[in-house]
């Protein structure tokens, strides 16, 4: 480990030495950042993907919210986390969304679910277009991983009230675009990492 490096000894990633760029330029900490964290994501997309397609793949119960939760938590902290490691924020940066991330996830899932699940005719349905509504308006802040837990509730809570002919088409919408703010947050983290 060289002077100054700020990786543990027991870590499995080395620093690369630096490389003459243009007219002499090394390249910054920043661009090993950044090429580390695009490794990371292309091993962490697959697990994350699968994860959320398994938890979503099937109608959830309240039950299931935990489960979405969590899986939800997930699908926003690791991109949140590729994408804050790789600029030159570091962890310090990360703590703060990381802690964004959990309050949203038990205000989504432990309370505003199950509040709206409790409403009657279309109450879920509105609810849940809300939640899609502040997924996409969330999106611009990709890195916050806002626009996955607000789709995975808009989407969760859309598929439990897509049975009710009173809110059906509501809900279909909140599933639609609760999808499309996940979508849209997967490419920009993919861009951001990548780019």
């Amino acid at each position: 480990m060289g002077h100054g490096s700020p990786l543990p000894p027991w870590s499995s990633v080395r620093e690369a030495p630096a490389t003459p760029t243009r007219a002499g330029d090394t390249r910054s900490r920043h661009d090993r950042g950044a090429r580390v964290a695009q490794r990371a994501w292309m091993n962490v997309a697959p697990r994350v993907l699968t994860t959320a397609r398994s938890t979503l793949a099937a109608k959830p119960t309240e039950a299931d919210l935990p489960r979405v939760a969590g899986a939800a938590a997930l699908f926003a902290a690791v991109p949140s986390a590729l994408v804050t490691l790789a600029q030159q924020g570091g962890v310090r940066a990360y703590v703060p969304v990381l802690a964004l991330i959990v309050l949203v996830t038990l205000g989504v899932f432990a309370w505003g679910v199950p509040a709206a699940l409790d409403l009657d005719e279309q109450g879920p349905s509105v609810v849940a277009l809300g939640l899609a509504g502040l997924a996409l308006l969330t999106v611009p802040l990709f890195w916050t991983g806002l626009p996955a837990l607000l789709g995975a509730g808009a989407i969760a809570l859309g598929r439990m009230c897509d049975d009710e002919p009173e809110g059906r088409r509501l809900a279909q919408a909140a599933t639609r675009l609760g999808a499309a703010s996940i979508v849209l947050y997967l490419l920009l983290v993919v861009v951001d990492v990548l780019g």
